[in-house]
């Protein structure tokens, strides 16, 4: 749990299990935390906050934080060998479905022991949604709750200001998903999709992404599409 859409859409879809939430000392922690503590009061004290790690101090101006979700995964198995993230159709180095059982593979390796009185721990990852697009994840939402509970209770912007800021990729995202979702929200600058196209690299091309490729294409369209309606 981040304190984020996906986590949020996917733990209410998921009947509300339990669910951890890392306190990692990172930029936007203080935004994130406030939206857990609002959801544990009006939904569920299931949701765990773990003080264990901190990596404040590893965090890349755009926020990212390599091996994050690598820490995030062990310490989630210390708590129940089924780990379930909200991860859905994008990709990052940690974030994807080699990663994942190459994860699997070594906390099973790391955990095989006689002589440490190693008990072997067959960790599984899972990700229900992986498959949807942030779009398509807000409408599944929408047909069994309130789609304004995500304004309420997530969070989304790497910035500090109560407001979202809309220079960010996350935000950029979420502007993209909320509105094909017909769902307006503020924002402090308009959040321009061009600034997310042009970080987009050949470079980074994967085969096996082709089908997130044209998902996210078309997800983009359908924003275009929205926008110029207007």
């Amino acid at each position: 749990m981040s304190g984020g859409l996906d986590s949020f859409i996917a733990w209410r879809l998921l009947g509300q299990p339990k669910a951890i939430y890392f306190s990692i000392g990172h930029e936007a922690e203080n935004r994130e935390l406030l939206k857990v503590w609002k959801i544990r009061k009006d939904f569920s004290d299931s949701i765990i906050i773990n003080n264990d790690l901190k990596l404040r101090n590893w965090e890349y101006a755009n926020a990212y934080i390599p091996y994050r979700n690598l820490f995030f995964i062990m310490l989630a198995s210390y708590y129940s060998l089924n780990v379930v993230l909200s991860q859905i159709l994008e990709y990052a180095p940690d974030k994807n479905q080699s990663f994942y059982r190459k994860t699997e593979k070594l906390l099973k390796e790391i955990t095989t022991g006689s002589f440490q009185e190693l008990k072997t721990n067959e960790v599984k990852v899972w990700t229900p949604f992986a498959n949807y697009t942030k779009t398509e994840l807000i409408r599944e939402y929408s047909k069994k709750f309130d789609v304004k509970e995500l304004t309420k209770y997530t969070v989304s912007c790497y910035g500090g200001d109560e407001k979202n800021c809309g220079e960010c990729g996350a935000c950029i995202n979420r502007h993209i998903a909320m509105v094909n979702n017909g769902i307006e929200e503020q924002y402090e600058t308009i959040p321009d999709i061009q600034k997310m196209k042009s970080k987009w690299s050949i470079k980074d091309f994967k085969f096996d992404n082709v089908k997130m490729y044209v998902k996210r294409w078309l997800e983009i369209k359908q924003y275009e599409g929205n926008k110029s309606s207007r």
